[in-house]
Formats: structure tokens, C-alpha cells, sequence
């Protein structure tokens, strides 16, 4: 289960890590072996490696964290405006998939 502060910490954590553009932080709280379209913790890098480089200036604005049962989703203003991610936790508390839901409008309370 995920508590507050775990949620709280992970997303300040990981706020940080894109805002200072540092790939190893980025990845510090996936597993090794993540599920999705993306298969393995290279190929998440290399990914996210080319997308650091062609946002140079990216800065992104931590709006809510949520807490699920073995999720937090995320919502924040990121390099094309609102954005949330959610984000799903295996048993030793690393992220084991996530998904990246572009928003259509503004963020709203």
C-alpha cells in the first residue's frame, strides 16, 4: 500500500529529476524490468535520454498528488501545457509501468 508520504516523496522526487533533466534520477524509481511498450530499463532510457535533449528547457510544476493502492497519479504542467501520469508500483515499491494521459484542457481543481 502507499501512503501519503511515499506518494508525496516520489513525486517531489521525481518532479525534481525532470526539472534538473537527470536521467539517472528519472530512473532511480522504475524496476529494472518494466512492462509496456517500452521492455527493459535501456530501452526506457535511451527514450527518455532523446526526449531530454530536444526539450532543453523543460521545467515541470507539480499540480496534485493522488494515492492509489499501488499507484500515485500525477497531474502537472509539463513542457505541452497540463499533463497527468500514472503510476504503477510493484511490491518492493518501484515503478513497474506507467502512462502518460495527455490532458485536453487546463487543469482544474
Amino acid at each position: 500500500m502507499i501512503t501519503s508520504d511515499v506518494a508525496h516523496r516520489f513525486a517531489d522526487e521525481s518532479i525534481q529529476a525532470w526539472s534538473s533533466h537527470g536521467l539517472p534520477a528519472v530512473l532511480s524509481h522504475d524496476t529494472d524490468q518494466p512492462t509496456g511498450i517500452l521492455k527493459g530499463k535501456n530501452q526506457v532510457a535511451a527514450y527518455w535520454s532523446a526526449a531530454l535533449e530536444i526539450m532543453p528547457t523543460l521545467q515541470v510544476e507539480l499540480h496534485k498528488v493522488l494515492i492509489g493502492v499501488d499507484s500515485v497519479p500525477l497531474t502537472y504542467r509539463g513542457a505541452n501545457g497540463p499533463a497527468a501520469d500514472l503510476f504503477l508500483f510493484n511490491d518492493q515499491g518501484l515503478v513497474r509501468k506507467a502512462h502518460s494521459i495527455p490532458m485536453a484542457s487546463g487543469l482544474t481543481r
